[in-house]
């Protein structure tokens, strides 16, 4: 799903890249492509039903995302995105309300990461930041505060976990800071003593969700 999320990011930021003929190849391997997803995402494979599982937040973001990028262009796309929206609807339902997951600090990373993308990635044709109000989003920071050593080096051996990030955290923190103008997630985002863990994604997503008006506050006990 992450090379399809990216493809149709590509697709949709930057068309006049292609030419005609590549971009009906690119969408003739979506048209193809998409529906073996779309039947994952309705039973044909493990994470269907897993709504607080990492595997479906990343495949589910990629699925809704293109349909995003090729509305107008594939009939099928808002099928993609509509059974995405449910999807995530679903999503917030089930993830514990302390912004918690029971995988532990680096699959947090990975899930965290493409929901929030997709939420932001939709912008112009969903308005989906009613997720934000969602418990699960809300207290997402004070979880990864929560979980740091001293330090910051690493985290807590919580759940299926190792004791270091392996997706951002960068990016997370700082869409969530800014989001809820949490100095917090800001100040812990500043002081993380590694670059942003994971695809070189990471980097993009921390330089464009970093909001400079968001103080720093150091975390209390």
């Amino acid at each position: 799903a992450s090379p399809r999320r990216c493809l149709a990011l590509a697709y949709d930021w930057h068309r006049d890249l292609y030419s005609e003929a590549e971009a009906e190849t690119i969408r003739e391997t979506f048209r193809q492509r998409m529906p073996n997803l779309l039947k994952g995402l309705y039973g044909a494979i493990f994470w269907a039903n897993w709504y607080s599982q990492n595997h479906n937040h990343i495949s589910v973001a990629g699925l809704g995302l293109a349909g995003a990028a090729f509305l107008g262009e594939i009939p099928q796309a808002a099928d993609w995105l509509a059974a995405a929206v449910l999807n995530f609807q679903r999503v917030a339902d089930a993830m514990y309300p302390d912004g918690s997951i029971y995988e532990g600090v680096p699959y947090w990373g990975y899930g965290r990461s493409f929901i929030i993308q997709f939420i932001e990635g939709t912008r112009d044709v969903e308005d989906l930041t009613a997720f934000y109000d969602r418990p699960f989003l809300r207290n997402t920071i004070a979880f990864r505060v929560g979980c740091s050593l001293p330090g910051f080096e690493g985290v807590l051996l919580w759940g299926d976990s190792r004791g270091y990030d392996v997706c951002g955290p960068h990016h997370v923190l700082y869409r969530l800071a800014a989001q809820y103008h949490n100095g917090q997630g800001q100040y812990l985002a500043d002081r993380l003593p590694f670059a942003p863990q994971g695809a070189v994604d990471s980097v993009a997503w921390s330089l464009l969700w970093y909001d400079p008006a968001v103080e720093p506050v150091a975390p209390t006990p």
